[in-house]
């Protein structure tokens, strides 16, 4: 028994060594994700590529899910042979223009589907007309726009609320001294404080009011619809957000919403930032004379944000 014994230890050994070398498993690392082109025109194909590579002893296979702004487009279960690399190659064809967030292994790119300028500014006008609710901010540079009652507004800032509510404070002149005005805008009627003296509120139809006539909303959408000879100006950067920056002339009517009036025939240049992301406008600077009782080289600053957010609007009375 001994003798047998001493006979099969070296095959017994022999198992248990070949038993404690087993090849250890499949180990992935992903890396290299390629997003090619960055830009793209609507419909084009763009390439997403990563690199595999199974570090373990073992052949063995990773589920791969490609997204896009966090939506599942393709899976694929790659098989990766032990101490080999694979190249994983999707591709992908968007045909809406904007900005486009691709996850693949834990690893993130991008890209833009871009458009014509004509495209961009008739989706801009189309997301303005479209909005619930924005921030606004109007600036002058050089003089003011001439309201009604002798007051010459320099600045506005407030908020809108579709279909018919709007709340601003109105920074200007009225009879040679700085004044400012709180109004607030509900369908017809027009609530304004009295800059002389300030503070008490006073009710008007929207006919005779001083800012009756004020609506950002629709005095932005028709510029945007009236723009023409567009030129591209490289892209912007409004805020961290990338923007285009576009150039182009604006008949003058197009915005008698937000002056009230205007010079027939009179054109104005217009600057326009809109995001790539969204296309919302996020500003607007127009060059030019628009009332008849404007100075030649007078500019105008319009800035929007906060779009869509919930605000309340009442009367103040």
């Amino acid at each position: 028994m001994k003798g047998l014994l001493r006979s099969l230890l070296p095959v017994v050994g022999l198992a248990l060594l070949i038993g404690g070398c087993s090849s250890p498993p499949a180990q992935f690392e992903v890396t290299d994700l390629n997003v090619q082109p960055p830009e793209a025109m609507p419909g084009e194909k763009v390439a997403v590529s990563i690199i595999i590579r199974n570090t373990g002893g073992n052949a063995g296979s990773q589920l791969m899910t490609l997204r896009m702004n966090g939506e599942a487009v393709e899976t694929r279960d790659v098989q990766v042979e032990a101490k080999t690399t694979e190249r994983v190659d999707f591709e992908v064809d968007p045909q809406a223009p904007g900005f486009y967030l691709v996850e693949l292994g834990g690893l993130s790119g991008s890209f833009t589907v871009t458009m014509g300028l004509a495209q961009v500014i008739a989706t801009a006008s189309e997301r303005m007309a479209g909005l619930r609710s924005f921030h606004f901010v109007l600036e002058h540079e050089g003089a003011g726009t001439p309201l009604a009652a002798g007051l010459e507004m320099r600045r506005a800032e407030g908020d809108v609320v579709v279909p018919d509510r709007l709340r601003a404070t109105i920074d200007g002149l009225a009879l040679g001294m700085s004044v400012q005005v709180d109004a607030v805008l509900i369908g017809d009627a027009v609530y304004m404080t009295n800059p002389l003296p300030p503070g008490n509120w006073q009710s008007f139809s929207s006919g005779t009011s001083p800012v009756g006539f004020f609506d950002p909303q629709t005095g932005v959408a028709a510029m945007l619809r009236g723009m023409a000879d567009l030129t591209p100006l490289g892209d912007g950067d409004m805020g961290g957000a990338t923007a285009y920056h576009i150039s182009g002339r604006v008949p003058a009517d197009a915005l008698e919403a937000i002056t009230g009036s205007s010079v027939p025939g009179a054109e104005i240049q217009a600057e326009l930032w809109v995001g790539k992301r969204d296309f919302n406008l996020l500003q607007a600077k127009l060059t030019g004379k628009i009332t008849a009782s404007e100075s030649a080289g007078m500019v105008r600053w319009l800035h929007f944000s906060q779009f869509n957010q919930e605000i309340l609007i009442e009367p103040p009375m």
